[in-house]
């Protein structure tokens, strides 16, 4: 085996571990990825579970304006 032929096999090992800690950081990122997903639609429903809707939001305020005009009809 010549140099060239030494020089050809260390680059063609480099290249393959290349490739492979690319596979590697992918597929971690990819993991990465799905984790948030989930921890996001996770969050979204917690807080729907918490938040009343926007309907609900304003009937209350609606009856709170109510309350406070009588209150201030009676003084």
């Amino acid at each position: 085996m010549g140099l060239e032929g030494l020089l050809l096999s260390r680059e063609t090992e480099f290249e393959r571990f290349v490739v492979h800690q690319f596979r590697m950081l992918s597929t971690r990122i990819s993991k990465v990825e799905k984790s948030l997903i989930m921890i996001h639609k996770k969050s979204d429903e917690d807080n729907a579970l918490i938040t009343p809707s926007a309907s609900e939001s304003d009937d209350e305020d609606d009856t709170t304006e109510v309350e406070s005009m009588e209150t201030s009809d009676i003084d």
